[in-house]
């Protein structure tokens, strides 16, 4: 109550009165709200895990781990060796696995440090993204890929991307972060600015060599679940991923070249422009919205 509020209590029988006055409420009084054994155990976590985990170096092991388990797969496969093979694509997969599950709760529930325009830190405040946010995000898309790699055949092509991605991020965390201004990491670092864009191409590459692979499962297996998951997911990278588009595009143009020859019969190249006029109305390549974006934004969107 806002005042001090007047109690009335009888003493006697003759109507004789004693005024007593109730203390007022603390209006800064903590309100207690049970929680549910999911939402106590969920705080909970999550509080140890600030408090006692530091993220940054699970990270940077889990792109370790694929690292080595990639390595360890080829040599397995050179030595022919099925054993091998089997447990170190679960370790690449796995560690890749926990790599992205911690650059998604990051991005959630963590603050970050950014450096904006101005070469000014920020520290951006936590945000839960929404559905459509999540299907956007290049980390996620990348955790949808290598969980259906979990499920699938085994095979290097699946991996490549992934050892690329960590190789990539794995050399950007040591030369900027652990051993920043050295003269090291000053003669690494333009080494590593020179090979990241052409690299990340290769590994967009795969992915369409990935596509082809999950092709002939669907015919030899019968199914064509994962065929179907995997080209939804390669849609939304392919929308948000200036990289895969110029894969795309770099593609279809030795197609081009090569179709267009002074050899090659002209009833076969009209063929071929009415197949290609159909197949960038499906996939478009030269749209206003396309040729707007910048390949280095891809480069800063992934955790990658």
């Amino acid at each position: 109550m806002d005042s001090l509020a007047p109690s009335l209590t009888a003493t006697n029988s003759s109507s004789q009165f004693k005024v007593e006055t109730i203390p007022p409420q603390d209006e800064d009084e903590d309100i207690t709200i049970s929680l549910s054994i999911f939402q106590r155990t969920f705080a909970a976590t999550d509080a140890y895990i600030r408090s006692q985990c530091h993220l940054q170096t699970f990270w940077s092991i889990s792109h370790f781990i694929t690292i080595i388990g990639s390595l360890l797969y080829v040599f397995a496969l050179f030595r022919d060796n099925t054993r091998l093979q089997h447990s170190s694509y679960k370790l690449t997969t796995w560690g890749t696995v926990t790599t992205y599950l911690i650059v998604l709760y990051r991005s959630n529930f963590e603050e970050q440090i950014v450096v904006n325009e101005e070469k000014e830190e920020v520290i951006l405040e936590p945000k839960v993204m929404c559905i459509s946010e999540l299907m956007k995000n290049e980390n996620a898309q990348l955790l949808g890929y290598i969980c259906l790699w979990i499920f699938t055949e085994a095979t290097l092509i699946k991996l490549v991307p992934f050892f690329i991605y960590s190789l990539v991020n794995l050399s950007s965390y040591f030369t900027l972060d652990l051993i920043p201004n050295s003269g090291f990491s000053n003669a690494l670092l333009p080494l590593l600015n020179y090979f990241e864009l052409p690299l990340l191409s290769l590994a967009s590459h795969f992915d369409l060599l990935a596509m082809s692979y999950l092709t002939k499962e669907a015919y030899s297996s019968g199914s064509a679940y994962p065929l179907v998951i995997y080209l939804c997911i390669w849609a939304l990278r392919y929308e948000n991923s200036e990289i895969s588009r110029s894969s795309i595009k770099g593609i279809v143009t030795t197609i081009d070249q090569l179709f267009f020859m002074n050899f090659i019969p002209m009833r076969l190249q009209a063929e071929y422009a009415l197949w290609r006029t159909y197949c960038t109305f499906m996939i478009p390549l030269d749209t206003p919205k396309y040729l707007e974006s910048d390949v280095s934004e891809d480069l800063n969107a992934s955790d990658m």
